[in-house]
């Protein structure tokens, strides 16, 4: 997810690669259970916005312990990216 824009198969992927129910993952994207469905099934437009909030939501689930089972490549090497920025700007390694 570094470089591509999410979309309907790919949200599906994500949700159920975490174990997340819709309303599970809704909730997390701060989404109405209604609006999550129509962004899934491809009845709405999946924008930018949607992309960010899922990616945001799984890092969140991840730290509070509710995907034990890890976090998708994709998600996991932004965070790998992020932590290493973060930690050049510092002055500290990794």
């Amino acid at each position: 997810m570094t470089d591509e824009i999410l979309d309907a198969a790919k949200l599906k992927y994500l949700r159920t690669g975490a174990h997340l129910t819709m309303p599970q993952f809704a909730e997390a994207m701060g989404l109405p259970l209604r609006s999550y469905e129509d962004l899934e099934q491809g009845r709405v437009a999946f924008r930018p916005i949607h992309h960010n909030a899922a990616t945001w939501a799984l890092v969140q689930l991840f730290k509070a312990g509710a995907i034990p089972n890890g976090l998708p490549f994709d998600v996991e090497e932004t965070i790998r990216i992020s932590a290493e920025k973060i930690a050049s700007r510092n002055g500290k390694p990794l």
